[in-house]
C-alpha cells in the first residue's frame, strides 16, 4: 500500500517571509518530489526540473 504524502503547496517552497526558497525547491526536486506541482508553479518543464538546478533569478539573468 502506498503511503499518501503531504501536498506540495507554495508553503513548502517559500520561507518565512513568503519568499521563494530555492534550497527547498532544490531538495523536493533532488527527492523526485513534487515534480507537477513544481513545474507548474514556475512555469517550467519537468525535464527542466530533472536536469537543472533551480537558480534565483538574479543568478540567472547574469
Amino acid at each position: 500500500m502506498k503511503s499518501k504524502k503531504a501536498p506540495i503547496t507554495k508553503k513548502n517552497y517559500e520561507n518565512s517571509e513568503g519568499e521563494i526558497d530555492f534550497d527547498k525547491i532544490n531538495e523536493l526536486i533532488d527527492n523526485g518530489e513534487a515534480l507537477n506541482e513544481i513545474s507548474k508553479e514556475l512555469n517550467v518543464s519537468k525535464e527542466y526540473l530533472k536536469n537543472f538546478r533551480v537558480k534565483p533569478e538574479d543568478e540567472i539573468n547574469k
